[in-house]
């Protein structure tokens, strides 16, 4: 089973904070019964250090050779703009084309993100990955976007601590609806901290067929 999605390395973004945290992270991948997990720590701030990534990523290999690793990252859009969207091959998944993209959470999906889609698609060969719309407030307000998502060719993973929140909770509803309707390719444990995977076994128990 893969995990497409998680923050595990350590002291490189706001996922774990240490060496010992990820230790007690690994213990949460091998109890939610995880083969292979793709890294994807945060490209969203200007102290990104690729090598410092890169270096943890390797020691984490070392840690847990039972686990199938694989590095990718979690592109900031907004960043990415900054920095030059001819860029973006630098931060696929692995050996892939694939790139894993997130909108400000709570926030607007700016304008213009189709075009800026189709030229990472056709200019540069990617295929996109949307983190958790679930999340962005655009999607809240017309849920079509996501299907706008998909018509563009996207794979979309829901966060499954989203499906955790009240029922009146407007992210959870959402996020079950993109189950409902077959427009999730993954759930994944987005986990930033041991006790998400608790969540995400829960989640997976009750939502996930």
């Amino acid at each position: 089973m893969r995990d497409e999605h998680c923050h595990i390395l350590w002291d490189v973004d706001d996922g774990s904070q240490s060496l010992e945290m990820t230790r007690s992270m690994l213990d949460g991948v091998r109890a939610c019964g995880f083969t292979e997990v793709v890294c994807t720590p945060h490209m969203r701030w200007k102290d990104f250090d690729a090598a410092k990534v890169h270096a943890h990523y390797e020691q984490l290999r070392e840690m847990a050779p039972d686990i199938g690793w694989t590095l990718g990252y979690e592109v900031y859009y907004d960043r990415l703009l900054k920095i030059g969207i001819e860029r973006a091959p630098e931060f696929t998944i692995g050996e892939t084309n694939e790139i894993l993209l997130e909108f400000n959470s709570g926030g607007e999906v700016p304008d213009g993100w189709q075009r800026t889609f189709w030229t990472l698609q056709s200019k540069l060969g990617l295929d996109i990955v949307v983190a958790h719309p679930e999340r962005y407030a655009t999607v809240l307000d017309d849920f079509d976007t996501v299907y706008r998502f998909r018509d563009m060719g996207c794979r979309i993973q829901v966060s499954a601590g989203d499906l955790l929140g009240g029922l009146f909770n407007k992210p959870r509803r959402c996020a079950k609806r993109i189950i409902d309707e077959g427009l999730c390719d993954a759930l994944v444990s987005d986990a930033h901290r041991p006790e998400h995977y608790a969540e995400y076994r829960r989640a997976r128990d009750k939502f996930w067929r």
